[in-house]
This record gives structure tokens, sequence and C-alpha cells, in this order.
């Protein structure tokens, strides 16, 4: 794709999302906004780590599709098996989202184990920006990713030469709670450390006996909240787009694969779900799984963070995992 300065100059403007917000937005409260300012520099390191082993290369391409509202584009970013040059055959197609507690983050957080989903399984995987919070509260990230899907599902075929009806999908944190706007329409679902029942705050949910207590990212909890508490928790209390734990199965993607780091406030209600959604599929009869591989000695958003922090090991059982899901699914 050519270069095109005003996109290139909006995709680094998302960098600085938190301090800009937190110097203009009119009206947010100063608890908010002094915790976006400390929010910054860990921002920044994190895009930064992530970006510059692609700054050179054309691992992806970049793209803005359209949404509903005129003129306002989402950017995703797409991934292409290295063969589809030389062929016509349409390719399976996988879409991901990912992490930030939906006041962060950018598509390349998750490069790596898209990239690696591509060679392995021979899809073009998409991984998908949305609108964030505070700016933003829900629906909007939510409608954001209907209209990725709705995008997916018209153009999936001519543009990028996959088959929408072989869709599969993942998200990373709250990137795993959009993954389920998806429906019955994904063939399998992955979610990494996925909050599923946002009807409490973050504060509120049951603490395992292996969290720290003196969790050095505590400080960070209210902004956790600010997309989907205070009015909108209230407002949104039976709605399945942002509690997928409230949905029947018939909404559900056929297949579900949850990674549970032990270490975590939502260890609870992902465990829950998985549950209930394995016994209905089992009286369902249809053969669909549900299923958890679990990793007691890791904590949320481990898979995000560089090298050397946590042992390399869990992270390659975690993907090594997640890829092996995805494969079976797209071929049955």
């Amino acid at each position: 794709m050519p270069f095109q300065p005003i996109n290139t100059l909006r995709f680094l403007a998302s960098w600085f999302q938190p301090i800009s917000t937190a110097l203009f937005h009119p009206t947010l409260p100063w608890t908010i906004r002094w915790r976006l300012l400390l929010l910054q520099p860990l921002n920044f390191l994190v895009y930064t780590i992530k970006c510059l082993p692609y700054a050179f290369s054309n691992t992806y391409e970049s793209m803005y599709i359209p949404t509903r509202d005129d003129g306002r584009r989402l950017r995703i970013i797409v991934f292409r098996p290295k063969k589809q040059d030389h062929d016509s055959k349409l390719r399976p197609l996988h879409l991901d989202f990912h992490a930030g507690g939906f006041i962060g983050g950018i598509p390349e957080v998750d490069a790596p184990f898209c990239e690696m989903l591509c060679e392995r399984t021979g899809a073009v995987v998409v991984s998908a920006s949305y609108r964030l919070a505070p700016r933003h509260s829900f629906p909007a990230a939510h409608e954001d990713a209907e209209d990725v899907l709705s995008w997916l599902e018209v153009h999936a075929q001519d543009t990028l030469l996959a088959d929408f009806y072989r869709l599969t999908v993942s998200g990373f944190s709250a990137g795993g709670n959009l993954m389920y706007m998806a429906g019955s329409r994904a063939k399998a679902a992955v979610g990494f450390y996925a909050p599923v029942d946002f009807r409490r705050a973050p504060w509120e949910k049951p603490h395992p006996p292996s969290m720290p207590k003196n969790d050095p990212m505590k400080v960070f909890l209210p902004l956790m909240d600010v997309y989907a508490g205070g009015d909108v928790r209230k407002r949104a209390a039976d709605d399945e787009r942002l509690h997928p734990i409230l949905r029947r199965i018939d909404e559900l993607p056929a297949n579900l694969l949850h990674v549970v780091p032990g270490i975590d406030v939502i260890v609870e209600e992902q465990m829950a779900f998985v549950e209930r959604v394995r016994e209905d599929f089992e009286w369902e009869g249809k053969g669909r799984r549900a299923e958890v591989k679990f990793f007691k000695e890791v904590f949320h958003g481990w898979l995000e963070l560089p090298k050397g922090i946590v042992d390399e090991k869990f992270r390659t059982e975690a993907f090594e995992a997640a890829v092996a899901f995805i494969r079976r699914a797209q071929e049955m």
C-alpha cells in the first residue's frame, strides 16, 4: 500500500491518546485524568517494543475500512499467507481484537500471534482497531467490532481472497469480549483472559488466593471501568453484547477456548462461563467444544509483555494451543 501521510499521522496520534485525552477532554474527572497521564509512558513503551520489529518489514498490510458513521474509518492490519499471491484459492479468515481494557491498544500488539497463526494455518488474519474510552463508552467498541465483521462479510472474498464462511476469531482481554460479536458466524473463538461479565466493577470481582496483596497495577483499576461502568452498567445490565456470559449457545461461536491465567480477577467468570457452555454443548449433542487452557503461574496481560519478563514456555504453550484449536475448527 502506498505511503499515506494522513493515515500515518492518525496512527501515530493513537500512541498518544492517553495524554491527549487527559489534557484536552473537557469533562473528564481528575481521578481519571491523572491516571491517563500515568498510563501514557507504559503505552508508549509497549507500542514501541511491539511495533519496532515490524517497522521495516512487509509482514502485514495496513488498511482503513468504512464504518456506519459517514467519514469515520477503522484501521485494520492484514496478514496474508506467503503463497497467496500465486493462487486464487480462498483462504480461511481469522479476525483478532487487541487488548487494552477498552482504554488503549493497537492491532500491532497482537502481531506475533497473528503472524504465527497466518503461517501455521494458511489463513488470512485481520487484527482490528476500535474506539476507546474514556472518549467513547459502550457500545462504541462493540459497534466497531460489528462494523468490521460486516465489512469482512461483504469484502473478504474480493479484497482479501478469504472465505468469510470459514471465519474464526480471537481476542486478548477487552478484545476477547469483542470477539463474541461474531456470534454463531464464527467456527471457533479463542479468548485470552477474556472478560465475559461486566455487571460488576473490577474491584468487586473475587480475587483468587494467588493475587498479590499489593498489586502494582491496582492504581489503573478505575480506568478499566470507564467503558462499561457507572450509568452504562445500569442500562446495559442485560445486554449480551457486553456480557457474553448471558448469551445462549445458538448465539455463540461453534467452538470456544479460553486461555485463563491464574492471577486475575476474572478467573471465576471465565471458568463459570466455559463450564456452563460445555454442559449446554454436551446436552445439544452436536460435537461442539468449550475448553479452558489454565496457567496457574501467570497473570492477566502476560502475553502482551516483552520476552524475558515471563517464562517463554508459557507464551509458547498458550499460542500453540490456540493455533491447534483454530486449525482443527477450520478443517471441520
